[in-house]
């Protein structure tokens, strides 16, 4: 929150230099010092945009991966002992604990794929566009299965022996 807030003020910082300076109550300062007041705002503003996203992936790390992870041990754990998922995965209803699992997982999933195209995003300084996106989503998706599926497997492995 006090990194949006930071950003913000930066913004409203930026705005009333150039307003200040279109009206002329700046009488002291030519072109060139608000131009360069506003490169200084503008680079302190990407430091925070920069701070910023590393928050955003140290959170995807500490909270949406984990999260697949254990909602992936689950199911195939519950899978393997005939558990209750399959039987309600036969029956899919909203009020099932089955489509809280599967809407958690898909929600942990996207949050970690939007983040890492965030970060992508800000790291080539907004270069990316829609159709680079697209091409960059199932790379992550399946990247991230590889994972996810090798530390299940890593999990579960007493359970199988």
């Amino acid at each position: 929150v006090v990194i949006i807030l930071q950003a913000v003020h930066l913004q409203i910082r930026q705005r009333s230099i150039v307003a200040q300076w279109r009206r002329k109550q700046i009488i002291h300062m030519d072109s060139t010092e608000v131009f360069m007041k506003l490169e200084e705002l503008e680079h302190q503003e990407n430091e925070i945009q920069r701070l910023f996203t590393n928050f955003k992936m140290i959170e995807t790390n500490i909270e949406a991966i984990p999260q697949i992870i254990c909602l992936s041990v689950y199911a195939t754990y519950s899978s393997y002992m005939k558990d209750t998922l399959i039987k309600d995965l036969q029956n899919l209803s909203l009020e099932s604990e089955s489509f809280y699992f599967i809407m958690s997982f898909l929600i942990s999933y996207y949050t970690t794929i939007n983040s890492l195209l965030l970060a992508t995003d800000f790291l080539k300084k907004g270069q990316i566009g829609m159709k680079q996106k697209i091409m960059l989503f199932p790379f992550y998706l399946l990247q991230i299965a590889a994972r996810g599926i090798a530390l299940v497997g890593m999990i579960l492995l007493p359970m199988w022996l």
